[in-house]
């Protein structure tokens, strides 16, 4: 069963009022801080409409695990009023800890006292893979992303908090990160095309979670990996309870939000720019051209994060190259070598251009199994594929079935249970046979180099 916190082992009692002191004994109202004050109902909602970028009536995935900061979202979410917003509940339940399962039901009992839809999925992924904890969060998007797209939901929203986003600056600034790096979470940023990953909380220190909970009477999950000190962001939480100010951590991460506000600006115009001149170009196949010349009329440090984001979306990564690996790269073509790879992509200089595509690689992209029916899919992080398949389908890359060229191993094909090709990317399929289909397959690379530059959301 989970392991609730003992200091509020009670009856579960839901309040629809917002929350406030008046209902608190005098002592426990003396004896709070700013930070310790609940959150209430009002609060909550000017909170969240101001971060979902230019807010539109829909739907609104909220992903909620059972722990305090979640639970307290999923409580505000249900008390506060937002016109022409509608909340679903999502709970991934990962299965890395025997509780798992309970602490998901005890989130959908709550979602149903609350009167808020709610979904349990369930991921199976912890056997196949070497780190369960990295790739546990990886599918946790994945599979809040997948269910907002099939209840047409524009954003998904977490309770990331003040203390989180604390962690990640101080994270950063141990791994050596400087300027904007040391920026933390954003407040949203681009999931899928047409979804945003909202996280309006971030101005909230943890304990007034807490404290909302409390005051209503509510129970939440303690994940006791959190107090284990085996994780870095646990050792920091516990630091940052024996530090009574935290003022200097924020005033650093908000002079390094700034710098990368007027950063992202920055790259927008530039993107924008070569856009429109035609110096920079992205074929159906998902490869990215970039005029040679244009790119060296760019500031370094602009030209370095540019090459970065092309090298992340064309080559397929989860995670952008180190700093210190562009600037091998970016010395390289300085120095006039033509070939060179990194994160996944194929880095060529041709003739006019700077060509970057899909390294095939050891393995190639990874196979998707695919469902019987209508189906939307992302392969490979580069396409997005509209299909309807037979059982037994699966989604490969040519490469697989040891077909193709440089250009052309990493394009997307769709198989039966024989393994034979019914369906291909447009640039192959004419090769293959006449009676090939022709794969919808949309390249989403734009989309990913310019996922969190709020110049280009699609809001």
């Amino acid at each position: 069963m989970p392991r609730w916190n003992d200091a509020i082992r009670r009856s579960m009692t839901i309040s629809s009022a917002s929350c406030n002191l008046r209902n608190r004994p005098p002592s426990a109202v003396n004896s709070l801080t700013t930070e310790d004050f609940p959150i209430s109902a009002p609060e909550a909602a000017q909170l969240i409409s101001s971060t979902l970028p230019r807010a539109r009536p829909g739907k609104v995935v909220l992903a909620v695990s059972g722990g305090a900061d979640s639970t307290a979202m999923m409580l505000l979410a249900a008390q506060c009023s937002i016109p022409d917003i509608q909340f679903h509940v999502v709970t991934i339940d990962h299965g890395l800890r025997a509780e798992s399962a309970a602490e998901a039901s005890y989130v959908a009992d709550l979602a149903q006292r609350l009167g808020l839809p709610h979904d349990i999925i369930r991921w199976d992924g912890q056997s196949s893979v070497n780190n369960p904890s990295a790739a546990a969060r990886e599918a946790r998007y994945r599979m809040l992303t997948d269910r907002a797209r099939q209840l047409e939901a524009f954003a998904v929203m977490t309770a990331h908090h003040q203390d989180d986003q604390i962690e990640t600056h101080l994270l950063a600034k141990d791994r050596g990160a400087i300027g904007a790096g040391l920026a933390g979470m954003r407040r949203w940023r681009s999931l899928f095309p047409d979804i945003v990953l909202a996280r309006p909380f971030l101005s909230i220190p943890a304990s007034r979670f807490r404290q909302t909970l409390l005051l209503q009477g509510i129970n939440w999950v303690e994940d006791p990996s959190n107090q284990n000190d085996r994780y870095a962001r646990a050792r920091l939480r516990k630091h940052l309870q024996s530090v009574p100010r935290r003022s200097d951590h924020l005033h650093e991460i908000a002079k390094a939000a700034a710098e990368r506000a007027a950063a992202d600006a920055g790259m927008a115009k530039t993107i924008e720019h070569l856009v429109s001149r035609q110096a920079l170009i992205i074929d159906d196949a998902a490869q990215v051209r970039l005029e040679i010349s244009a790119m060296r009329e760019l500031p370094d440090d602009r030209a370095s994060e540019l090459l970065a984001r092309m090298i992340t979306a064309a080559g397929g990564a989860l995670y952008p190259p180190s700093a210190s690996a562009i600037e091998r790269v970016m010395a390289g073509l300085g120095a006039g070598q033509v070939a060179s790879t990194l994160g996944g992509c194929q880095i060529l200089a041709d003739g006019k251009y700077l060509l970057l595509r899909r390294e095939y690689g050891r393995l190639g992209p990874e196979i998707c199994n695919l469902a019987k029916g209508c189906q939307t899919v992302v392969f490979d992080r580069r396409f997005l594929i509209d299909i309807q398949t037979s059982a037994g389908a699966k989604l490969c890359s040519l490469g697989f079935l040891r077909r193709g060229n440089a250009a052309t191993r990493c394009l997307p094909v769709v198989v039966d249970e024989q393994m034979r090709i019914v369906a291909a990317h447009s640039k192959v399929a004419g090769r293959i046979s006449p009676l090939v289909e022709i794969l919808p397959a949309h390249e989403i690379v734009f989309w990913r180099m310019t996922a969190d530059l709020p110049e280009f959301a699609k809001f």
